[in-house]
């Protein structure tokens, strides 16, 4: 090879060797930053935030969402919270896109910090923003708070907006139903199913409405009708529990379930995302790969084994659990293109696969 030309790949390599290590070390320094700001005092935030205006950028927001959300699923609600109102802090010192905001704002209705959240969404809407999900949130804050003239109006805009949102109908749908107001909110679900054929809470719903529709004239019809809604019963039951943070009367309502019909995917579904929230990983996975075997076609199934998977390379450093969480994150975001999480989080564990690798290399 010639001099020249052996130069030439010299500097390259020591150019990229210098980025690579500019790029990890800039990671370092924000995590640090992150870890030194939770131990101090809120009043010594913003000197803080001052005093390290080069760390300021998307990524250091993406790494307090990320910290966010995990502390969310291990319910550190406190912690959680801290988190968010950092990043909100930071968010405002430095130009950010909409849809962060309106990831915060989703962020504080999901930890019913409603007015926080209304407060984000007001002050979009004063920024002229079009976003049909940010009707969505804010029609999920007033749904929540039960003001569900409100909550309409917001999710009819979110309609008006896109057409064709599956989440702006199927929120409309449980609107109507709170307000009683059946046939239109089975509407809402068969068009919710148009828009997006797998989307399993709209099929819930509407075979809840069937079930009810029925009533007593199916019992008087039906000698064996009483037995088969007792078990109905306790499946609606378990979904409704689950709703309201109840997860140990959930599960057994689930398991009650699941005695009768041990096929039943979503009774399986549900019990293995409880198990995530009781930390109890290996049944979390024996749970969510059986309801895969029957139903792959779910991507909320999918991505939750995803996450299962990534905790458990996390635990162990296998290979193996990574590329099983990469397969399930792809598949989850195939199945649901409008899963963003999904997509964010298959790209996080792909370079974490990519570290890995490197990793294994250098200690040969």
């Amino acid at each position: 090879m010639p001099k020249k030309s052996l130069k030439i790949l010299l500097i390259l390599f020591f150019f990229l060797t210098l980025k690579v290590f500019s790029q990890e070390e800039n990671e370092l320094a924000k995590n640090t930053f992150i870890n030194n700001i939770l131990k101090t005092n809120e009043t010594k935030w913003e000197e803080i935030i001052k005093k390290n205006k080069n760390l300021l950028d998307y990524k250091l927001l993406k790494i307090f969402e990320e910290r966010a959300l995990y502390a969310v699923n291990k319910e550190d609600y406190s912690q959680a919270y801290k988190l968010v109102y950092l990043a909100d802090l930071i968010a405002s010192k430095i130009k950010i896109k909409d849809n962060y905001r309106l990831g915060l704002a989703f962020f504080y209705f999901k930890i019913k910090n409603y007015n926080e959240s209304l407060n984000i969404c007001k002050n979009l809407l004063e920024e002229k923003s079009k976003n049909p999900l940010l009707y969505i949130v804010s029609g999920l804050n007033y749904y929540d708070l039960k003001n569900f003239e409100k909550a309409k109006i917001e999710f009819q805009k979110a309609v008006e907006l896109e057409y064709k949102n599956p989440e702006a109908h199927y929120y409309l749908g449980l609107n109507y139903l709170a307000q009683n107001e059946i046939n239109k909110a089975k509407s809402e679900f068969q068009k919710t199913l148009e828009i997006f054929p797998d989307y399993l809470q709209a099929k819930e719903q509407l075979a809840k409405i069937s079930a009810n529709s029925i009533g007593a004239s199916s019992q008087n019809l039906n000698p064996d009708s009483n037995s088969l809604n007792k078990s109905e019963d306790s499946f609606l039951k378990g979904k409704e529990y689950y709703q309201n943070d109840d997860i140990e009367k959930a599960l057994l309502e689930f398991e009650k379930y699941l005695a009768s019909y041990p096929k039943h995917a979503l009774s399986l579904y549900y019990s293995g995302r409880i198990y995530i929230r009781k930390n109890d990983y290996e049944k979390a996975k024996e749970f969510l790969e059986k309801s895969k075997e029957i139903d792959p076609k779910s991507s909320q199934n999918q991505y939750y084994l995803g996450y299962v998977y990534e905790y458990f390379y996390n635990l162990n450093s296998k290979l193996e659990y990574l590329e099983k969480s990469i397969s399930s994150y792809k598949e989850a975001a195939l199945l649901d293109p409008q899963y963003v999480i999904a997509l964010e989080d298959l790209k996080r564990v792909e370079e974490k696969k990519a570290k890995h690798l490197t990793k294994s290399q250098e200690t040969k």
